[in-house]
């Protein structure tokens, strides 16, 4: 499988300003001059395609040459979940506060959950600094750099024939070119330089842990038969000792990937129990309900509501993606809802009883406005309320 491209569309999109040339920009400097030629010569060609699902991957075309292919989606999904991880950090300038760690494994669980019931990179909001936000963008750049170096070394052994030497064991090409990577991504960076070191090296953990928690989900990103992440992200940290001059200097180049691994890892364990993807999925129906009756009281409130104004933004909202489970959540959020709307026309001052009913009444016209299936969620949601209990004004 080839991600849907032909060999001619590849060769076609490679001129393409994409996220996948960024990275290469990025990581050419670090390659060995010889991979370089490759590249300038257009034995190897490297482009970004929009697809939602995220993934990355190498062929041999036709006429001998390598095509590296990224997805679009495969860097915003990462980018949400580093994002996440990254409340965690703290800057020498004392201005940066972190969430608690239970907190920051709530957020990243939810991303997951959301993923594998949307496909949509997601998730709901949470304080975070402009430090924070600035490392995430670095360390999500960097986790790309090492995917898109990971996939040059497979273009490399087939153009220069060393797959033989892989004939016996399949396993050890995916782990010599997760070694390769690493080597480009620290090969140029200063020992001194030990922020930048543990920023390239968590970055390439970060890539194998983020697929872990998927394979938790029963999502597969990958194409071919290949050892696991697991596998892979033990055999990256014994490349890191044998990188480093000592033992202290690999524990010091670890020390920001342990603090991912260890919010990962406490993620992993917990996706699979009984009620986490319920739980998770009733925080993000309610977060849409919140966003909704926010818009109810933005449009509501004068002589007539803001019909013009709400149900186009309305529809938008509640129609984002969903799986049949999250529409089974939001079914019961809405109906909450709605008779929530109807109990606060009993409220005390006619103003808000008079908003309370303006909203109930542009919620009632919503399902005019939307497609299958939220159109039956919505409605089914409607027949369990009490709207027959509002009283005129």
């Amino acid at each position: 499988m080839k991600l849907g491209m032909t060999d001619s569309a590849v060769i076609a999109s490679h001129t393409a300003v994409d996220y996948a040339l960024s990275c290469l920009e990025d990581l050419q400097p670090r390659l060995a001059q010889a991979t370089c030629d490759l590249i300038r010569d257009r034995k190897i060609l490297i482009a970004e395609i929009n697809s939602d699902f995220p993934a990355a991957q190498m062929w041999q075309c036709e006429d001998g040459r390598c095509a590296i292919v990224l997805t679009r989606a495969l860097h915003q999904v990462y980018y949400r979940l580093i994002r996440a991880l990254c409340t965690r950090l703290t800057f020498s300038s004392g201005e940066e506060t972190t969430i608690p760690f239970e907190a920051t494994c709530e957020i990243v669980s939810d991303i997951a959950f959301w993923y594998k019931n949307s496909l949509e990179s997601a998730g709901p909001s949470y304080p975070i600094t402009t430090n924070q936000v600035v490392v995430a963008s670095r360390i999500t750049k960097e986790a790309m750099v090492f995917c898109l170096a990971h996939e040059l070394s497979h273009a490399v052994f087939r153009l220069h024939g060393d797959l033989a030497r892989f004939a016996e064991n399949g396993k050890e090409e995916e782990f010599s070119a997760d070694l390769g990577a690493l080597v480009a991504l620290l090969s140029t960076a200063d020992n001194t330089e030990i922020e930048l070191v543990e920023i390239r090296y968590c970055a390439a953990e970060m890539f194998l842990w983020v697929q872990i928690v998927f394979e938790r989900l029963g999502l597969e990103f990958c194409f071919d038969e290949h050892p696991t992440f697991q596998e892979r992200l033990e055999m990256l940290r014994l490349a890191l000792t044998q990188f480093c001059k000592s033992s202290e200097d690999a524990r010091a180049v670890s020390s920001l990937a342990a603090c991912f691994a260890a919010i990962c890892a406490k993620v992993s364990e917990t996706l699979n129990a009984p009620d986490s993807e319920e739980k998770a999925l009733t925080r993000a129906a309610q977060s849409r309900i919140a966003e909704l009756d926010a818009l109810l009281t933005e449009c509501t409130g004068g002589f007539v509501p803001d019909y013009f104004s709400f149900y186009p933004r309305a529809s938008k909202l509640l129609q984002q993606p969903g799986s049949e489970t999250f529409f089974r959540i939001m079914a019961r959020c809405t109906e909450e809802f709605a008779n929530t709307c109807i109990d606060k026309t009993k409220t005390a001052t006619d103003e808000e009883r008079w908003r309370a009913f303006q909203k109930f009444k542009l919620f009632l016209g919503l399902s005019k406005n939307m497609d299958e299936p939220v159109r039956s969620m919505f409605e089914a949601a409607l027949q369990h309320t009490s709207f027959q209990r509002v009283e005129p004004i």
